[in-house]
């Protein structure tokens, strides 16, 4: 019998973050704008909304390549899967629907290792919701918190 893992994100998961840390660290922040758009925003809302989606990947663009290559090492290559048992406090988990690098299967992994935690799975959304549905977003940190 396989012993379930205890790693936040599959192998493939993985690998797709850390090709995009590859592009990153060899190519620069530009070279995955096209992704990052694609990953975070429905089509709907980039038709609809082309200037804040333009907003949004100029405040990608804008960070320090260094600072963001670092900072991009730590989120590709770490994994604290095994010790989310350890957050005691309460915790709300959210994410889009779509969202395939948040993906609703981590966020499930998330809820049942955080013991009290409240999980929302976001309708149709990619992984910019507070872009595109701040609202939403609001709302739930509102409930969340009161």
């Amino acid at each position: 019998m396989r012993r379930k893992s205890n790693r936040a994100r599959t192998d493939e998961e993985r690998a797709k973050v850390v090709h995009r840390l590859k592009l990153v660290q060899t190519e620069g922040i530009a070279s995955v704008l096209g992704m990052a758009e694609e990953r975070w925003f429905t089509p709907e809302f980039r038709a609809a909304h082309p200037e804040k989606v333009a907003a949004r990947l100029k405040e990608l663009r804008a960070n320090d390549p260094r600072s963001y290559a670092a900072a991009y090492t730590v989120f590709a290559t770490g994994d604290l899967g095994e010790r989310l048992h350890d957050i005691r406090n309460p915790t709300l988990i959210a994410t889009g629907e779509n969202d395939i690098g948040s993906n609703v299967r981590m966020a499930w992994m998330m809820h049942e290792r955080i013991r009290g935690s409240s999980l929302r799975i976001l309708p149709r959304l990619r992984h910019s919701v507070h872009v595109e549905a701040p609202d939403e977003v609001a709302n739930l940190f509102l409930e969340f918190l009161t």
